[in-house]
């Protein structure tokens, strides 16, 4: 009886999606037989493998056998005799006879696209194959290469005796991605690859070191191209890509390196200056130790000359290195610097590079005593060095220190050698501080109770600082912290006082220069004309702002029930002569009653008329002074005035009440009449319809 099992991902019926554009991109097509057991302890006999594409049997010439497991040549037992194209048996015909323990392969090679493959079993029975695996790999490199991995698309059982089967491959798993290329970024690497035919996505496989376990990052990614943000700057990462479709998941694509790392703009150039010996430039140069001998020195300093190689020739070196394994080098400045970033080179050897005798692990750390060491840095499983590299490391500090070392625990496994640690040139740098801003057109724009502030954007900076002063040329004070960008609006300021800004970029390297002062002086839409009537019948007028208006009302209403100044200052805005300031006192006692008008600054505002009275009450109300004031109220206006009054003679309520004048406004926006409780004698009312 004859049992088929497929593989989870594949059946038996398979289809090789796409395979011709795959041939035409001149891939090779390879087929694996493995068998796991046979009817015989020893010895298994095939007679012959045909293979087709889509229906039309491929010939011979285009056929050959890669590899295979041990054969008995005799008889004319040979491996060729596989695909020679005979498919008669034992005794008319020969095939292959595979002897040895289980399991035994053969590995074929087609330089043309097949979608089936005919097996011919041994005809004798007892030597016939039973357990097998067929397997399909389509590549261009070496298909016996460690680690190559074959698409398994069936498993089958032979009955014995005489026996052939045909499998069809449909949808195995697609051909490993090639030209895989992975691009370092600031905290990100894009990853890409040729298009694979047949795949229905990609698999992203990603480890810390190249012989490490690699872990799934992302499944079935449908594009070409995938960009990994889950890193970090200063780390090593290397990547597999599989592709996938209903058959299953390719072999590993080549592994690929990326090293991200912080843009270079984000800092200062190198701080260090050219070193010619340990202590020039003012700054000091020491290490742990130093090789020497041969045919030549590594001096500490020559790791800050400038030269960013091992040596130019044979005895003359540009590094620093020693024969330990382990070891530190220190540089220190004449004055405290704040150091964010280092930067390690590998340069070019004079002959035969040795990326061993790299550091592979290390802290980098500061000190202002010699004494106690502050770890800034720390880094592990820096492995991938190759001529002409370089890599950057970041970190966050804010202390100045005046002497700095890398402090290498470890390195990438040199031990015999003259020298097995060295450090081609080292480079520390500060964050960049942005040149003054080009702002030169910040302009502001006075509104009523804020000013609107615009300016050009500056390249580079990431925010900028909003400083104000009430004094021309300052000195300021910052009102805004770190805003986006233009424009902004200032709110916090006070209608009729003129305002100076400033504004200042900001950037990781900290805060440029002042750009241009420019000023405002913040108005409101409409002003208010308020008209106060003493009781000795003197008339003055104040033009005012609402906020003023606001202000005035506050504080009468505060004196009223006690409290506060017994006058009201007002700043006289006619001009002033030969006087620095002009200012009108109102007596709160003798102030009999008001009035307010408000109109447009701009001219544009339009009174809203009062509706005309034809039912209600006309209120007469007589002052302390004698003389009358008369309103035409509604009903409801009327309750109202009477509610105020009667509140107030309980002693609750405001000193004042305010009434909507009903006459015609001419220019003005509003007028408001009010009369104050303790100046009022008596009143009348009589209702009209």
């Amino acid at each position: 009886m004859k049992r088929c099992v497929l593989s989870l991902f594949a059946f038996l019926l398979l289809t090789i999606l796409g395979a011709s554009s795959v041939f035409a991109q001149g891939n090779n097509f390879y087929f694996k037989l493995e068998i796991l057991s046979g009817y015989d302890a020893n010895e298994t006999q095939i007679s012959e493998l045909e293979f087709y594409y889509n229906g039309n049997k491929i010939d011979k010439s285009n056929l050959s056998i890669v590899s295979n497991s041990a054969t008995d040549t005799s008889l004319s037992w040979l491996p060729d005799k596989l695909i020679d194209g005979t498919t008669q048996s034992y005794p008319t015909g020969r095939g292959t006879s595979f002897v040895g323990a289980y399991p035994k392969y053969v590995i074929v090679k087609s330089t043309q696209v097949f979608d089936n493959v005919k097996i011919y079993n041994d005809s004798q029975g007892s030597y016939a194959a039973k357990d097998v695996q067929l397997f399909s790999l389509i590549t261009n490199s070496d298909p016996l290469r460690n680690n190559v991995q074959w698409n398994q698309f069936a498993t089958y059982t032979f009955g014995s005796g005489f026996s052939n089967y045909t499998f069809n491959l449909t949808s195995v798993a697609p051909v490993v991605p090639y030209n895989v290329a992975a691009t370092s970024g600031n905290a990100q690497v894009n990853l890409s690859w040729n298009v694979v035919s047949g795949a229905t996505g990609y698999n992203i496989y990603k480890s810390n070191t190249i012989s490490g376990v690699y872990t799934k990052i992302s499944s079935n990614v449908t594009l070409n191209s995938f960009l990994d943000t889950s890193v970090l700057n200063g780390v090593e990462y290397y990547y597999i890509i599989t592709a996938v479709n209903t058959g299953g998941e390719s072999g590993d694509s080549n592994k690929v390196y990326a090293f991200p790392q912080t843009p270079s703009d984000q800092y200062s150039a190198n701080i260090i200056p050219v070193m010619t010996t340990y202590n020039s430039s003012g700054g000091i140069v020491t290490a742990s130790d130093e090789y020497s001998g041969r045919d030549g020195t590594l001096p500490a300093w020559k790791a800050f000359d400038g030269i960013k190689k091992y040596s130019s020739s044979a005895g003359n070196y540009n590094a620093w290195g020693t024969s330990a394994i382990q070891g530190w080098l220190a540089y220190e400045f004449p004055l405290p610097k704040t150091v964010v970033r280092y930067v390690l080179y590998f340069g070019f050897y004079s002959n035969a590079s040795y990326n061993n005798d790299t550091p592979k692990k290390w802290t980098f750390e500061g000190t202002n005593d010699n004494v106690n060491w502050t770890v800034l840095d720390s880094r592990d499983n820096i492995t991938h060095w190759v001529d002409g590299d370089s890599k950057a490391f970041t970190f966050e500090n804010n202390t100045a220190f005046k002497k700095y070392r890398i402090n290498i625990s470890a390195n990438n496994g040199s031990t015999g050698d003259h020298v097995n640690l060295d450090i081609h040139e080292l480079e520390m740098m500060e964050k960049a501080v942005p040149s003054i801003p080009g702002i030169s057109n910040l302009v502001a724009t006075a509104g009523d109770s804020q000013v609107t502030l615009n300016w050009n954007a500056v390249t580079g900076a990431n925010g900028y600082n909003v400083k104000r002063s009430t004094i021309a040329g300052g000195p300021y004070t910052t009102v805004a912290n770190n805003v986006y960008g233009s424009p902004y609006t200032d709110t916090t300021v006070t209608n009729g006082i003129t305002y100076y800004y400033v504004v200042t970029a900001l950037n990781a390297g900290g805060e440029s220069g002042n750009s241009n002062e420019a000023s405002a002086t913040p108005m409101g839409t409409s002003r208010v004309i308020l008209t106060t009537t003493m009781t000795n019948g003197d008339i003055f007028e104040h033009n005012i702002s609402k906020a003023e208006l606001t202000t005035f009302l506050a504080w009468f209403d505060a004196k009223a029930a006690g409290t506060g100044p017994a006058k009201y200052t007002f700043t006289n805005q006619h001009l002033k002569g030969s006087f620095l300031a002009r200012k009108n006192s109102l007596i709160f006692d003798k102030i009999l009653k008001f009035n307010y008008d408000e109109y447009s600054i701009s001219g544009s505002g339009t009174p809203t008329e009062v509706a005309e009275v034809t039912a209600g009450t006309a209120l007469s109300i007589t002052l302390t002074d004698g003389k009358v004031e008369e309103f035409i109220l509604s009903t409801a206006d009327y309750n109202a005035f009477v509610a105020w009054h009667d509140a107030k003679s309980a002693g609750t309520g405001p000193a004042h009440y305010t009434f909507e004048n009903p006459l015609k406004k001419g220019p003005f926006l509003a007028r408001h009449e009010v009369v104050i409780f303790d100046k009022i004698s008596s009143y009348d009312s009589e209702d009209f319809n």
